[in-house]
């Protein structure tokens, strides 16, 4: 028999659809399949609230494979109990769990809202324990944040450790705001900042997406209802924060008056923090959402669909 790290790729082959046909999807992510990756889920910097650091930085465990990856967990009750009550459940140690201090509330130091990344890496980077590696002295160890910003890279690099993922800043704009890829901006100099899909790919492909326009403060979301209103008087349309997910803060129907009193979240740069306004497109019966996640061009299991309820604001899984 082998080992539970081994029996637990095994079931995650099983689970993510690898066949002999593709590659291990573990090899696909970290260049290895005995790699050790260390999940690092906290959210961005300036973001940080006790609900959703629970929630981010748990999302990962169940890719985790026992006595072999790492996750940096927040040290608070919840979070505690959940993973005991995990690693009982699915073979895992106590030692592959990283304590880092939850840094919620509001810094009392100027820019210390903007450091709580690479705090919380430095931290967990000091306590990486020596069982990690113990084991075979081949393994490598790679570091798997959520969201790949400069601070953190230059934390784990400093440690001779190779980071995984794609960098925030992408050409169409930043990957945590991806689902503002699709439609222009309604502001023309920041339009030509970042291209749009509806702009390029859409287009040329002959297909039809929904109208919309994206937004970034408040004057610029009046200004798109304005325009899609002429586009299509009749229409309904569909507010959507683009830093949000899980159907978090979308509005049906949105109203004139809403969207004044819709407030964007303070960001450096005008790309942080968007809004999506688009026109509303009516599904039949059950709603469902196609959805295939991918690691470069692999896609990891077979196609899913998203069960949504409440006219597709609500993901029930």
């Amino acid at each position: 028999p082998g080992s539970d790290a081994d029996n637990a790729v095994d079931d995650r082959d099983s689970v993510l659809g690898s066949s002999s046909e593709h590659e291990d999807l573990y090899d696909l992510l970290a260049g290895c399949r005995d790699a050790v990756v260390l999940f690092g889920w906290w959210p961005k910097a300036a973001r940080w609230n006790y609900a959703e650091l629970c929630e981010r930085t748990t999302r990962c465990l169940p890719a985790m494979r026992p006595s072999l990856d790492l996750v940096a967990l927040p040290d608070v009750p919840e979070v505690r109990d959940l993973y005991s009550c995990w690693a009982e459940q699915h073979s895992m140690a106590p030692w592959q769990a990283i304590w880092f201090a939850p840094r919620v509330g509001t810094s009392p130091e100027p820019s210390g809202d903007l450091q709580r990344p690479r705090l919380a890496c430095q931290e967990v980077f000091a306590q990486i324990p020596a069982e990690a590696l113990a084991a075979n002295s081949s393994k490598k160890l790679c570091f798997y944040p959520m969201y790949l910003v400069p601070d953190v890279q230059k934390v784990a690099e400093q440690q001779g450790v190779r980071v995984l993922g794609d960098e925030d800043e992408h050409q169409l704009g930043l990957l945590s705001n991806a689902k503002a890829w699709l439609h222009p901006h309604i502001d023309e100099q920041k339009r030509a900042l970042a291209p749009s899909l509806r702009d390029s790919a859409i287009q040329g492909s002959g297909a039809r997406g929904p109208r919309g326009y994206i937004a970034s403060s408040t004057e610029d979301l009046l200004k798109a209802f304005s325009a899609l209103k002429a586009e299509m008087p009749q229409g309904r349309l569909v507010l959507k924060p683009s830093w949000a997910s899980g159907g978090e803060g979308i509005i049906i129907d949105v109203a004139e008056e809403q969207l004044r009193a819709f407030s964007f979240p303070k960001g450096k740069h005008y790309l942080d923090y968007t809004a999506v306004l688009e026109e509303f497109i009516e599904g039949r019966g059950n709603l469902q959402s196609p959805t295939l996640y991918m690691i470069g061009s692999e896609p990891c299991g077979p196609l899913a669909d998203q069960i949504l309820s409440g006219d597709g604001v609500v993901n029930d899984g």
